[in-house]
């Protein structure tokens, strides 16, 4: 990991979000049903494990790509997230054009819950990507229906920093502080868009084959 403090680079979109949401609950019904029509590594017998309330689009999410769906507004998020990945290069010294950059990303759909998920109390709930090996590897994600809400990051074993989602907003970290989202209480789906960001070396390095990976330039 670089010494760069820990810093959120973030950028605040414009899209309509309730055509965004109905657009991600076609796809969760397709992926429940084993329908989704784009490119995928979904078997009937793996979708038959998961349903609507255990978040199938997060537990399958190594199976599919969004950013490999042909639709207006997750093109605008992937162009906006690469301005920003850019941004953060530039922040930590990297040039984004060496990188070779690759990218994947999925969506989460989270149902109220009355259970406690607090990641302060249960530091097990923190959880990091591929390895946590810190910048020019990032991880983030696009908030479409989750306010109000709180994302944690753990600095150190120490230091907790909260961050407040706000919706249409897109989030891009270093790889390297583990993070976790807070409780979510509200009556509708908690909705966002993940995504990893790594260099196809770091793939390599870590032997990883998945064909859903596309390149990120």
């Amino acid at each position: 990991m670089t010494d760069k403090e820990f810093k959120l680079f973030d950028k605040q979109l414009n899209l309509d979000l309730t055509i965004l949401f109905q657009y991600l609950e076609t796809k969760h019904e397709q992926i429940l049903g084993n329908t989704l029509p784009e490119n995928n590594t979904l078997t009937d017998l793996v979708v038959k494990k998961y349903n609507r309330f255990n978040n199938a689009p997060t537990k399958l999410n190594q199976k599919y790509n969004l950013f490999s769906f042909s639709n207006e507004m997750i093109t605008v998020i992937y162009n906006e997230l690469m301005e920003l990945t850019k941004t953060a290069c530039e922040y930590y010294g990297y040039s984004f054009e060496d990188q070779d950059y690759m990218i994947r990303g999925w969506f989460n759909v989270d149902t109220p819950s009355s259970k406690d998920y607090n990641p302060i109390i249960n530091h097990k709930l923190f959880h990091d990507h591929l390895g946590g090996f810190g910048a020019p590897d990032f991880h983030g994600y696009y908030s479409v229906n989750a306010e109000p809400s709180i994302t944690y990051y753990r600095i150190n074993e120490n230091e907790i920093y909260e961050n407040s989602n706000k919706n249409n907003r897109l989030v891009l970290c270093q790889n390297g502080f583990p993070h976790s989202r807070g409780n979510w209480n509200e009556c509708s789906q908690r909705v966002t868009i993940a995504y990893d960001i790594v260099p196809r070396k770091r793939l390599e390095e870590l032997n990883i084959n998945n064909p859903i990976w596309i390149s990120f330039k």
